[in-house]
Protein backbone atom coordinates (compact mmCIF):
# COMPACT_ATOMS: atom_id res chain seq x y z
CA UNK A 1 0.00 0.00 0.00
CA UNK A 2 2.62 2.23 0.69
CA UNK A 3 4.51 1.52 -2.17
CA UNK A 4 1.50 2.15 -4.32
CA UNK A 5 0.79 5.60 -2.94
CA UNK A 6 5.00 6.17 -3.32
CA UNK A 7 4.05 5.46 -6.55
CA UNK A 8 1.35 7.60 -7.59
CA UNK A 9 3.15 10.05 -5.36
CA UNK A 10 6.26 10.45 -7.87
CA UNK A 11 4.22 10.04 -10.64
CA UNK A 12 2.01 13.18 -10.25
CA UNK A 13 5.46 14.55 -9.59
CA UNK A 14 6.63 14.02 -13.01
CA UNK A 15 3.68 15.08 -14.33
CA UNK A 16 3.59 18.47 -12.41
CA UNK A 17 7.58 19.05 -13.60
CA UNK A 18 6.32 18.14 -17.46
CA UNK A 19 3.31 20.38 -17.36
CA UNK A 20 4.72 24.17 -17.37
CA UNK A 21 2.36 27.50 -17.35
CA UNK A 22 4.04 30.59 -19.23
CA UNK A 23 1.22 33.00 -17.99
CA UNK A 24 2.17 34.89 -14.86
CA UNK A 25 -1.16 34.43 -13.28
CA UNK A 26 -2.15 31.06 -14.99
CA UNK A 27 -4.46 33.30 -17.75
CA UNK A 28 -2.76 33.78 -21.38
CA UNK A 29 -2.89 37.70 -21.66
CA UNK A 30 -2.72 40.31 -24.65
CA UNK A 31 0.31 39.88 -26.24
CA UNK A 32 0.59 43.86 -26.77
CA UNK A 33 2.46 47.22 -25.80
CA UNK A 34 0.76 49.52 -22.91
CA UNK A 35 0.78 52.16 -26.09
CA UNK A 36 -1.04 49.50 -28.20
CA UNK A 37 -3.68 49.04 -25.68
CA UNK A 38 -4.13 52.90 -25.58
CA UNK A 39 -4.35 53.17 -28.86
CA UNK A 40 -7.06 50.53 -29.60
CA UNK A 41 -8.76 52.32 -26.45
CA UNK A 42 -8.47 56.02 -28.66
CA UNK A 43 -9.43 54.42 -31.87
CA UNK A 44 -13.20 53.51 -29.80
CA UNK A 45 -13.39 57.08 -29.20
CA UNK A 46 -16.33 59.58 -31.14
CA UNK A 47 -15.38 61.33 -33.76
CA UNK A 48 -13.08 65.07 -33.54
CA UNK A 49 -10.81 63.64 -30.68
CA UNK A 50 -7.06 63.80 -31.14
CA UNK A 51 -4.37 62.43 -28.64
CA UNK A 52 -0.61 63.76 -27.70
CA UNK A 53 2.01 62.09 -26.43
CA UNK A 54 5.46 63.48 -24.31
CA UNK A 55 8.70 60.77 -23.41
CA UNK A 56 10.20 58.05 -25.06
CA UNK A 57 7.95 55.54 -26.22
CA UNK A 58 9.50 52.50 -26.29
CA UNK A 59 10.10 53.06 -22.17
CA UNK A 60 8.38 56.23 -20.03
CA UNK A 61 5.42 58.18 -21.29
CA UNK A 62 2.25 59.83 -20.88
CA UNK A 63 -0.61 60.34 -23.30
CA UNK A 64 -3.86 62.90 -23.33
CA UNK A 65 -6.41 62.64 -25.75
CA UNK A 66 -9.32 64.33 -26.25
CA UNK A 67 -13.10 63.75 -28.24
CA UNK A 68 -16.12 64.48 -28.66
CA UNK A 69 -15.20 68.17 -29.76
CA UNK A 70 -16.65 70.40 -32.08
CA UNK A 71 -14.24 70.11 -34.61
CA UNK A 72 -10.49 68.52 -34.50
CA UNK A 73 -8.75 71.48 -33.92
CA UNK A 74 -10.12 72.00 -30.65
CA UNK A 75 -9.66 68.27 -29.81
CA UNK A 76 -5.99 68.76 -30.53
CA UNK A 77 -5.95 71.70 -27.97
CA UNK A 78 -7.36 69.71 -25.63
CA UNK A 79 -5.30 66.80 -26.10
CA UNK A 80 -2.18 68.77 -25.85
CA UNK A 81 -3.11 70.34 -22.43
CA UNK A 82 -3.82 66.90 -20.91
CA UNK A 83 -0.75 65.68 -21.96
CA UNK A 84 1.05 68.32 -20.74
CA UNK A 85 -0.51 68.14 -17.09
CA UNK A 86 0.02 64.53 -16.94
CA UNK A 87 4.34 65.20 -18.50
CA UNK A 88 4.50 67.82 -15.38
CA UNK A 89 2.90 65.15 -12.99
CA UNK A 90 5.31 62.49 -13.90
CA UNK A 91 8.51 64.87 -14.41
CA UNK A 92 8.91 63.80 -18.06
CA UNK A 93 11.08 66.06 -20.20
CA UNK A 94 10.62 66.64 -23.52
CA UNK A 95 7.34 68.39 -24.87
CA UNK A 96 3.92 67.47 -25.38
CA UNK A 97 3.50 66.62 -29.69
CA UNK A 98 0.62 65.20 -31.17
CA UNK A 99 0.23 61.71 -32.06
CA UNK A 100 -2.80 61.34 -33.97
CA UNK A 101 -5.83 63.43 -35.26
CA UNK A 102 -9.33 61.63 -36.13
CA UNK A 103 -7.95 58.07 -36.72
CA UNK A 104 -4.82 59.22 -38.52
CA UNK A 105 -1.54 58.53 -36.44
CA UNK A 106 0.97 61.36 -36.89
CA UNK A 107 -0.88 63.50 -37.73
CA UNK A 108 -0.20 67.42 -37.27
CA UNK A 109 -2.42 70.46 -36.29
CA UNK A 110 -0.82 73.66 -38.58
CA UNK A 111 -0.37 77.05 -37.17
CA UNK A 112 -3.28 78.05 -38.73
CA UNK A 113 -5.67 76.09 -37.37
CA UNK A 114 -6.38 73.78 -39.94
CA UNK A 115 -5.53 70.05 -39.61
CA UNK A 116 -2.97 69.03 -41.74
CA UNK A 117 -2.34 64.75 -42.45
Amino acid sequence: MKARMLAIALMMATLAACVRISYPIGVPLPRSTRFETEWKHYLRLRPNKAMAVAGDMSSTYVTGYAFGYPNELAAVDAALEACEARRRDKRIDGQCRTHAIGDQPNATASAGGSVVR
